[in-house]
């Protein structure tokens, strides 16, 4: 049968309440979302994450390796684990550092750092989610730009967002403010020039 409809706005509905994490939550339970479906729940919307480019993996690479070793079993790193900030927004950082002692139900108590390595998706990184970082409390965030070849370094966070920015470039380093004596060079955030 069908439907007496002139268009697809006649079935859009007059209100879209946001996703709530409870909701987003059980959907991935249910298996909505496959493996090829890359989304995260950012302020009650499901938003499509950027592919990860050459550069992007090689940032990873190396700094899943480099940034354990230097934290000497003082804290844990997440790679690309979704991180339940607020009720309306489940990001999943490129890398976040966990003390040791966590709570696997609570995992942004204590949290150290949270961070985005970005080529195409500079703009969602320092605007949306720095933004979301700050309100949650991440007392540090570290956006790697790969395009500036720097990394924007944010302190002191609050609901407004974060009242101290820094830029490291490349022959720089980076001390983690919240761990002591864990510094890293900047140089070890950026693939080779090409």
């Amino acid at each position: 049968m069908l439907l007496p409809v002139q268009s697809a706005r006649d079935l859009a509905p007059t209100y879209r309440a946001p996703l709530t994490r409870a909701m987003y939550e059980r959907m991935v339970e249910a298996g909505v979302f496959t493996e090829d479906d890359k989304v995260e729940l950012l302020y009650g919307v499901l938003v499509e994450m950027s592919p990860e480019g050459r550069d992007h993996v090689h940032s990873l690479m190396y700094l899943t390796r480099s940034l354990p070793m230097r934290l000497n079993d003082r804290a844990l790193v997440r790679v690309q684990l979704p991180l339940a900030v607020s009720d309306d927004s489940v990001p999943e950082p490129d890398f976040a550092v966990i003390p040791l002692a966590h709570d696997p139900e609570d995992p942004l108590r204590g949290l150290l750092l949270a961070s985005e390595v970005a080529k195409t998706s500079v703009s969602k990184d320092r605007n949306v989610k720095r933004q979301l970082y700050a309100e949650a409390g991440s007392p540090e965030y570290w956006l790697v730009d790969l395009n500036a070849r720097e990394v924007e370094v944010y302190r002191d966070p609050s609901a407004q967002g974060y009242g101290t920015e820094v830029i490291a470039k490349a022959g720089e380093t980076i001390t983690l403010s919240t761990t002591q004596n864990v510094t890293i060079p900047v140089d070890e955030f950026l693939p080779p020039e090409r």
